[in-house]
């Protein structure tokens, strides 16, 4: 072998190897999907949404679909005859089920609703409609679900470009920041004084989107709580007196009332608390938050026979009765069912 032979072989060594270690698509490295994949995004593709969706809980990794996913994108959506906004509907729909049953693994189901926004964003404005909204507000639902705050104000972003005039960016913006602050946030490593700054910038946000009609109950009900986080039980009541007659939503009415006693029991106007926490509970009878704020208000005022009642009438339920305060942390995600059946709808 001559020098200059040699010195061919080892520049092509060179350059395989560098391929190699940069991962270069060489047909040594190429994967293929899980083979499930395509033929459940064809059968999802098809209409079969709520089979397929139920099959979806034995995805055992959510990383390991949205590799998947990355891997068949190209094919899929090209497809010979294929129309394209269409099949990047249903995959990124495909994707977003998939991190709805995968909320356990927040992280990741994160990233796989960030990847599905990726291919809703391919789809040109103009021929954006009914299945992009309920897409983009399912996916508020979802990140809020797994609290995943820096994905909320992401995904604000991506929606700006195809709705920029959507009246719930400002809300959802809020609620991001509010769940900074969220005790079980990053296993509650922020300060007191972290805490204080989250919820001073939630309640900024609060007050900018109670300007938008459609939202301003909510964002109300979520300032007057945060006013008492903050030590402002006054400013709270003020902020919380028109929730009540400004919504028919019974989830907000009834957080309204109970923060609007958490409120007046901080002014030390015990029995207009009293009162409050009552009129909360003709909304959820039973409720969990409700009661045990009454009765620890009772309890304090030296009420012992009431506290007690109220504790028995709360421990004999057979089944707990629900609570509005339980959904109360991950926001929208109570609407998750309504949202995600009205996307699939817009698919057909």
């Amino acid at each position: 072998m001559t020098r200059r032979e040699f010195a061919r072989l080892a520049t092509v060594a060179l350059v395989v190897i560098a391929a190699i270690s940069n991962g270069t698509p060489t047909a040594a490295r190429q994967q293929k999907a899980t083979p499930w994949v395509v033929p459940w995004l064809t059968e999802y593709a098809n209409g079969a949404y709520s089979s397929v969706a139920k099959r979806l809980s034995q995805i055992g990794d959510a990383a390991q679909l949205e590799r998947d996913l990355e891997t068949i994108v190209t094919t899929w959506t090209t497809a010979k005859g294929a129309n394209q906004d269409e099949r990047r509907r249903s995959i990124a729909a495909f994707a977003l089920e998939a991190a709805y049953v995968r909320l356990d693994q927040p992280a990741a189901a994160a990233r796989l609703i960030e990847w599905g926004c990726r291919q809703i964003r391919r789809i040109p404005k103009t021929r954006a409609g009914e299945f992009e909204r309920y897409w983009h507000m399912s996916a508020f639902a979802l990140l809020s679900g797994a609290v995943q705050p820096q994905g909320i104000e992401l995904h604000v972003t991506h929606v700006k470009l195809m709705f920029p005039d959507e009246p719930r960016l400002a809300y959802e913006r809020a609620v991001a920041e509010e769940l900074r602050a969220a005790p079980f946030f990053e296993s509650g490593k922020a300060t007191p004084a972290d805490v204080k700054k989250h919820y001073e910038e939630a309640a900024k946000r609060y007050r900018d989107a109670a300007r938008i009609e459609s939202v301003r109950a909510e964002a109300m009900t979520r300032l007057g709580r945060i006013e008492i986080e903050l030590g402002r039980p006054e400013a709270a009541l003020t902020t919380l007196e028109t929730v009540d007659g400004s919504t028919r939503d019974g989830v907000v009415r009834y957080l309204g009332r109970l923060f609007r006693g958490r409120a007046l029991e901080r002014l030390n106007r015990d029995d207009e608390a009293a009162a409050a926490y009552r009129s909360a509970l003709e909304l959820a009878p039973g409720a969990q938050s409700g009661m045990m704020s009454l009765a620890a208000l009772q309890f304090s005022r030296g009420e012992r026979d009431e506290a007690d009642r109220t504790i028995a009438d709360l421990l004999g339920r057979q089944t707990p009765a629900p609570d509005p305060w339980w959904v109360y942390w991950p926001a929208d995600f109570r609407h998750i069912d309504f949202l995600v059946n009205g996307m699939r709808e817009a698919m057909k």
